[in-house]
């Protein structure tokens, strides 16, 4: 059976468990829901409406007897409101518990006896007192007459209320047996869950992470330099024993590739001395950033013996640092000359105090027998006492300043790329602070390709950026970083060359003045 297979039985199986218990919860919850609603929106709000009817009751005799006795008009419409006040909650009570088995009768009997109270009481006494007759309404109000229908009034609410009183309480501990079941599910349901993942981890161990641990044991003893010939012994599942024979295959692509690099590069070494020569002079220089800076760098070629791009560090005699990041157009030797020739030019500019622009001029001059070539070049100089940082930006993708905010300010071109049309270039000029980072790069990150052909872009780099830079990182961690992310994103990372210069001010004790070169 393929791991695939077990894999779908095994999800599917879960899947199953989990709906049961969905159910199981969704139906106790319902129970224990319906239990609460009827106490909370039925028997309890219909218990307080009860207890103001009886209220109403007491009032309504009450208020009559200090009418008769003081014969004071405002009692009587304290009695009248009171009638209305009952009649009110016993149409209430109609409407919420009218419709519930028995009910109908208790609220047909209270209706009736409080009709009955009224006809033989109530209004028989408001017309004895309406007529001036204080004595015979006394004389009704004490009848054995109104006191029966009082009586009976009273009787019929305390049934009515014992009956809510007793359905409320019903109501509760079906309420408690709900809670307590769907207490129970939900306890099957954690502990269901906390079960599963123990046993699709070691479901996990055995079938997926141990052949591959195995595998990537013999990965690691194949990527040794003296064990490249360790043979990758496929194991496991049915997929990952195809991944086994894959990794196989490419070790032995690989073993064939380093072969043939290490004649290549036997041959270079034998038969190209000149070509190592300039690859080290486009080196950057590596003894140690200028004074008040921290600077780091990468390049990566796309052909892998000269790139046409180039970097470099070094410290001004004014105290101030300057980072140089060149992308001559195309690859290969004779790229790598002229990014020679730029570099020797745009190094001497430096060193002899030139202004930046001064500096592009001149570089010129190296293209005069090169109609079909050019070069975008960024100079940055920066001053660690004062925080400035210059730059001239001859067509060159933009640096960027990563603020220790989380913004980002683009130092974007300042006249067109260096050729033999020459131009006219400005310099700009920004704060740097303690905490900020700027990154500058060629071409070859920002047009790199996933797999389905989209390139990097401006925006899209901007973002990676915001994410990468965080915590003050080391120049030479950002660029470790920006480099890996791209490289991760990048399906063709190896066709342009990559270069990638990150600086930084320094602590006021940091950095070493390079060697004139």
């Amino acid at each position: 059976m393929t791991l695939r297979t077990r894999v779908l039985l095994v999800v599917a199986a879960t899947l199953a468990l989990i709906a049961l218990i969905g159910v199981q919860l969704f139906l106790r919850y319902a129970e224990s829901r319906e239990a609460v609603t009827e106490v909370t929106a039925t028997l309890a709000p219909a218990g307080e409406v009860a207890a103001d009817l009886t209220s109403d009751i007491n009032a309504m005799d009450r208020r009559l007897r200090i009418h008769v006795t003081s014969g004071q008009e405002g009692y009587q419409r304290l009695y009248r409101a009171a009638v209305a006040s009952a009649q009110r909650n016993l149409d209430e009570l109609e409407g919420l518990v009218g419709s519930r088995p028995g009910y109908p009768r208790l609220l047909a009997d209270l209706d009736a006896a409080l009709g009955d109270w009224q006809a033989d009481v109530g209004e028989p006494v408001a017309v004895a007192m309406a007529g001036g007759d204080q004595q015979a309404a006394l004389a009704l109000l004490d009848s054995s007459a109104s006191l029966a229908a009082h009586n009976q009034l009273t009787a019929e609410a305390a049934r009515l209320s014992g009956r809510l009183s007793a359905d409320e309480r019903a109501a509760l501990v079906a309420s408690r047996e709900a809670t307590r079941r769907l207490a129970h599910t939900m306890a099957l349901a954690l502990g269901l869950a906390l079960l599963l993942p123990v046993l699709g981890f070691l479901a996990l161990q055995l079938q997926v992470l141990g052949p591959i641990e195995r595998l990537r044991g013999q990965l690691r003893r194949s990527a040794t330099p003296d064990q490249h010939d360790a043979v990758i012994v496929p194991d496991g599942p049915p997929e990952l024993h195809d991944l086994g024979s894959d990794a196989e295959a490419l070790r032995r692509a690989l073993v064939r590739e380093i072969d043939e690099s290490d004649a290549a590069r036997e041959a270079l070494e034998q038969e190209g001395p000149v070509v190592a020569a300039i690859r080290r002079e486009l080196a950057a220089r590596g003894d140690g950033a200028p004074v008040g800076v921290q600077v780091a760098g990468v390049l990566r070629p796309a052909q892998g013996v000269l790139a046409g791009d180039f970097w470099d560090r070094l410290a001004l005699g004014d105290g101030r640092a300057a980072v140089i990041i060149c992308d001559v157009s195309g690859h290969g030797p004779r790229a790598g000359i002229i990014a020679m020739r730029l570099k020797t030019s745009i190094t001497l500019g430096l060193i002899a105090g030139q202004e930046p622009t001064q500096i592009l001029h001149r570089a010129c001059d190296t293209f005069a027998d090169e109609p079909g070539r050019f070069a975008t070049i960024v100079l940055l100089v920066a001053d660690p006492r004062t925080g400035e940082l210059e730059w001239v930006n001859a067509g060159h993708p933009s640096p960027r300043i990563v603020r220790g905010d989380g913004s980002i300010e683009r130092l974007a071109p300042t006249g067109p790329m260096v050729s033999w049309l020459v131009g006219q270039w400005r310099t700009g000029s920004t704060a740097l602070d303690r905490g900020d980072v700027c990154l500058a790069f060629t071409d070859g990150i920002l047009e790199s390709r996933d797999a389905v052909g989209a390139e990097l872009g401006d925006d899209a780099l901007d973002e990676r950026l915001r994410a990468l830079v965080q915590g003050d990182p080391e120049p030479a961690e950002v660029t470790a970083r920006v480099l890996a992310d791209v490289r991760a994103r990048a399906d063709d990372l190896g066709r342009d060359d990559v270069t990638l210069v990150a600086l930084r001010l320094a602590p006021p004790a940091a950095g070493v003045i390079p060697a004139p070169r």
